[in-house]
């Protein structure tokens, strides 16, 4: 069964850039002299240290104060973990399947119905199944989305979808897409690049073992515009730097065959259009998978 995309971070708050939330770390102590202040010739002091009747300095209440406030706005804020840091992985199976090899998904409009009841991802497992391969499939995709963030309403960048849907037991995550990105084309490019980096940095941090496939963006419509095809440039030549497999749907007209099957925006697959994108991926599950021991996604 595909698993809802609804499931979010343990604690249901949207992630960070790098797809994990900051911790709070407090502690620190901060030491503060008067003579650190700076002073103008002339100017009254402002720092002054009293004299008890012991003849020992006291410490002003002020200048507790002045501590509280800077370890509260400076040691207490929340920072994100460094590259260093264990990630903190949400419970994306509750009970785990032996057997089961799990599958992530990210990806825009194409892949974003594959959480429907006869959506992709359902009839992928289905024929998964029968050919002998039991594979859990987590769609992250939204309908918009890109590598970058296009205000799109109800998109979400690729990288903000790792949190829901990534797991450090992944057998293998598929990013596809994606024609979004053309909006900042050939301007952009340097950002596009940037941001596909990035993206697959992050994948490889929260699924270290996992084989990662990169597919580019797709058109249902013959003659995809130029911006498209530098997208799918750009796309390529990162998916190959990172050593991932890359598949090119528009040199292979995944969908040009049957434009009547998407949506006026060549993007958007109807019923029939989800049993292509299905075509087009199971075998791309199956052939990643098959030579890797299976693995169950333990909650944390």
């Amino acid at each position: 069964m595909a698993r809802p995309s609804s499931r979010a971070a343990p604690n249901g708050a949207e992630s960070s850039a790098d797809g994990r939330d900051g911790h709070q770390v407090c502690g620190a102590s901060y030491h503060i002299r008067a003579d650190d202040v700076a002073q103008s010739p002339g100017s009254p002091k402002v720092c002054t240290t009293p004299i008890n009747r012991k003849g020992t300095p006291t410490v002003p209440r002020a200048f507790w104060l002045l501590l509280v406030t800077v370890c509260v706005t400076t040691a207490c804020q929340a920072s994100p973990p460094s590259p260093g840091m264990a990630p903190q992985r949400p419970v994306l199976t509750p009970a785990p399947r032996p057997g089961v090899r799990y599958v992530a998904v990210l990806g825009d409009s194409f892949t974003a119905g594959g959480r429907a009841p006869n959506g992709w991802a359902r009839l992928v497992t289905d024929q998964l199944d029968h050919n002998g391969l039991k594979v859990d499939v987590a769609v992250g995709s939204k309908s918009g989305s890109g590598y970058i963030t296009h205000g799109t309403r109800g998109s979400r960048p690729f990288v903000n979808q790792i949190s829901d849907v990534v797991g450090t037991n992944d057998g293998l995550v598929i990013l596809f897409g994606s024609p979004f990105d053309r909006t900042v084309m050939p301007e952009g490019s340097a950002r596009l690049i940037t941001a596909i980096q990035h993206t697959l940095f992050e994948v490889k941090k929260a699924a270290p073992r996992a084989r990662i496939v990169v597919i580019g963006p797709a058109w249902a419509h013959d003659d995809p515009p130029a911006d498209v095809l530098l997208t799918r440039d750009a796309v390529r030549s990162q998916a190959l730097a990172a050593a991932a497999t890359f598949l090119d749907p528009l040199a292979e007209r995944w969908f040009q065959t049957d434009p009547g099957s998407f949506g006026p925006d060549s993007v958007s697959p109807d019923a029939t259009g989800q049993a292509l994108v299905a075509a087009k991926i199971a075998p791309i599950i199956e052939n990643e998978l098959k030579a890797i021991t299976p693995a169950a996604r333990p909650p944390n």
